[in-house]
């Protein structure tokens, strides 16, 4: 029986948020006869791992505690019991004969993971799913000496990967894996209606959707104008804006929503553009809009992109970051400067006045995403990853001890 590799796949955070659901595509689909997958999980953390713990994944879960962004207080009180929990989990992860740790190149999630490699004799594996190098002081100093510790580092686009180089990582010792997206459950057969039903969308009307953080770095506000000036060629276009507001915001108003409200009033756009919150049902979103728009920036890898792609979707995004990697500008959609509403206005009018397109575009994203983004392709682009790691730190075990703790 051939020997398999043990990947500990580390998460101290406290919300499993993104980067766990790109774990769980991974988890779920590497090779069971070349892998065991072990996760380690913040005993606190809130969500849902999308994981069936029952087949052949070992689970532990642990206190780690809180990060410093919930307060000094918390983060004392985690400081006190993390050394005697990371000792406790270096003990169990070296019983298990773990080869490969892997973790978020987040600067605490980054060190704890660095400490439990080099406490275990394991590899340690940084996945980078946000911009490197964006911080000075402190934060940057670890950030950088953490990636310059790692044994590898693996980024969800080449522009994330000149990002990390840019911190002092090694060409040679950088990955690009990007990440995947379920096309079982965004697809073209999705149905949309009762979305459409709900929010008081015609047949006869082409709704254009941006699904994401309300957060100024999404650059809502350039859809809210683009849409304003669209409307006056266009004004069978509809808008909706789903997501839940970040409280992070630089600006003169309470936060980036009543901004947006602000601007769809003084646009005098009325109910023809709706800002609601985030809600779970991302597949019928998709499957009920027209075209999507994402005209972010720098974002590293934009999985509602990909995900409105893979539901047969034009996508309208942002030059910028992953987002160009993503979207083939003319082919599965259009590629537009950022902060740039008139340019972003110009192919939302070209897509609202040709649903020939849109569906032509929409069928040419759904066979890109397929072919090049769905989830079996990250497993497929880390098992040589894994595999060289492991052959590196000679830990691969004869035999696959599997069971959960809690």
């Amino acid at each position: 029986m051939k020997k398999k590799i043990k990947v500990l796949f580390f998460y101290p955070n406290e919300f499993l948020g993104p980067e766990m659901t790109i774990y769980a595509q991974i988890i779920r689909n590497l090779d069971k006869e070349r892998f065991a997958a072990y996760l380690v999980l913040n005993k606190d953390a809130a969500g849902d791992i999308h994981l069936d713990e029952s087949e052949g994944l070992t689970v532990l879960r642990l206190k780690f505690g809180h990060s410093l962004r919930n307060g000094p207080a918390a983060s004392l009180a985690a400081g006190v019991s993390l050394p005697s929990t990371m000792f406790r989990l270096a003990k169990w992860a070296k019983r298990e004969g773990i080869s490969i740790v892997q973790c978020s190149a987040a600067p605490r999630a980054g060190a704890l993971g660095l400490l439990l490699a080099r406490l275990t004799g394991a590899r340690l594996l940084l996945h980078y799913h946000v911009i490197a190098g964006r911080y000075g002081g402190l934060r940057g100093f670890f950030e950088s000496f953490i990636a310059r510790q790692a044994d590898r580092a693996v980024a969800v686009s080449k522009f994330l990967a000149e990002q990390v180089r840019s911190t002092g990582v090694p060409a040679r010792k950088i990955t690009v894996v990007v990440n995947g997206t379920d096309t079982v459950r965004f697809n073209p057969s999705v149905d949309g209606s009762a979305i459409r039903q709900e929010y008081g969308i015609g047949p006869d009307e082409v709704l254009v959707l941006q699904l994401a953080r309300i957060i100024q770095q999404k650059r809502q506000e350039d859809v809210v104008r683009a849409f304003a000036i669209a409307r006056r060629e266009a004004p069978n276009l509809r808008g909706l804006l789903v997501g839940w507001e970040d409280p992070r915001y630089s600006g003169p108003f309470s936060g980036y929503k009543a901004e947006l409200e602000h601007i769809c009033k003084e646009e005098g756009l009325g109910n023809s553009l709706i800002i609601a919150d985030a809600r779970p049902e991302a597949p019928e979103l998709v499957a009920a809009a027209d075209i999507v728009v994402m005209p972010t920036i720098e974002d590293s890898w934009n999985l509602a992109v990909t995900e409105a792609m893979a539901g047969g979707k034009p996508v309208i995004g942002s030059s910028s970051g992953g987002i160009s990697e993503q979207v083939v500008d003319g082919v599965t959609g259009f590629l537009v400067p950022v902060r740039d509403p008139a340019a972003l206005a110009e192919k939302l009018v070209v897509l609202a006045r040709s649903a020939a397109l849109r569906a032509e575009m929409g069928r040419a994203g759904r066979e890109r995403a397929v072919n090049q983004f769905a989830e079996a392709h990250v497993a497929a682009g880390f098992a040589p990853v894994y595999e060289k790691l492991a052959a590196r730190s000679g830990r691969v075990p004869d035999r696959l001890s599997v069971r959960s703790e809690a």
